[in-house]
């Protein structure tokens, strides 16, 4: 029996010098997705979180958070890849609502990364 790999996700965007969490994404990985990206993610692999605001206290409504508990059983991977996600909006917790991943980009370097402003579109 094949192992199936985890579909779970998450996208960050850069604050300043640091980068910060901006949500789970779920959707968009399907099983060719997964064993492509798989390649290219497992020599990013690091130790330590690069997300300045994680952990959150609680995963909140929607469970859109990630608590020190959740993270102990996460893998973390150096921001060296941009990926492209679609989302609906921003929650009231600041993270991305209904988030998909679309694929990465090679056109920009992970360090240009801003997060959209409240009167920017999101589904760019």
């Amino acid at each position: 029996m094949a192992r199936r790999e985890s579909t779970h996700c998450s996208s960050a965007t850069t604050r300043i010098e640091t980068y910060g969490f901006a949500g789970k994404v779920r959707a968009g990985f399907v099983p060719h997705v997964r064993r492509e990206l798989l390649s290219r993610l497992k020599p990013l692999q690091v130790k330590v979180c690069p997300f300045a605001n994680l952990p959150d206290a609680t995963t909140g409504r929607w469970g859109g958070g990630v608590t020190a508990e959740q993270m102990d059983e996460m893998a973390w991977l150096r921001p060296d890849l941009v990926a492209q996600i679609r989302f609906v909006e921003w929650t009231s917790e600041g993270w991305s609502r209904h988030a998909k991943f679309i694929g990465l980009r090679n056109d920009k370097a992970a360090r240009e990364v801003r997060r959209e402003g409240l009167g920017e579109t999101a589904n760019r």
